[in-house]
């Protein structure tokens, strides 16, 4: 059998209504206690998965991509707009203009590069073409030089 002392049995049994003058069993108020220090732990499980989802989205979704560094990364996305701007200009005689990839900025002493810069466009024979633009902006963030490549 267990032993038990009188502390041990008075906590676990529940004192009668009329006993009880509007009190909680000890054993209960610890318990209701613990639950409201922790209103945060049922929300863990939604906040990684929202942070999942962002990291998901970022990735294949360009609105969000360029929300996220527009908010973010601010400078960086004001070179990539200067320089897909400058693109569209440089193809606007061409039709059906879409940009594959922004490219990655690279900061210098002269002003910041964009690499990478990809758009297709449909040719004047009807086949897709991919241009591959690298673009230099002065510290200013004014436009320096276009340089494109057809692959």
């Amino acid at each position: 059998m267990i032993n038990r002392n009188r502390q041990q049995d008075e906590r676990q049994t529940l004192v009668p209504e009329a006993n009880r003058r509007g009190e909680a069993p000890r054993y209960a108020s610890a318990r209701f206690r613990d639950q409201r220090r922790n209103r945060v732990k049922p929300l863990i499980p939604l906040i990684v998965m929202a942070v999942f989802a962002v990291i998901i989205a970022r990735q294949e979704i360009p609105a969000v991509d360029n929300w996220w560094q527009k908010t973010f990364a601010h400078d960086a996305w004001r070179v990539k707009e200067t320089c897909r701007k400058a693109v569209l200009e440089d193809a606007k005689d061409r039709r059906y203009v879409r940009v594959l990839t922004m490219g990655k900025v690279h900061h210098t002493a002269d002003g910041p590069y964009v690499d990478g810069l990809r758009i297709k466009v449909l040719g004047a024979s009807g086949a897709d073409e991919t241009i591959h633009y690298i673009c230099y902006l002065d510290n200013t963030g004014q436009l320096f030089r276009l340089t494109r490549n057809s692959e």
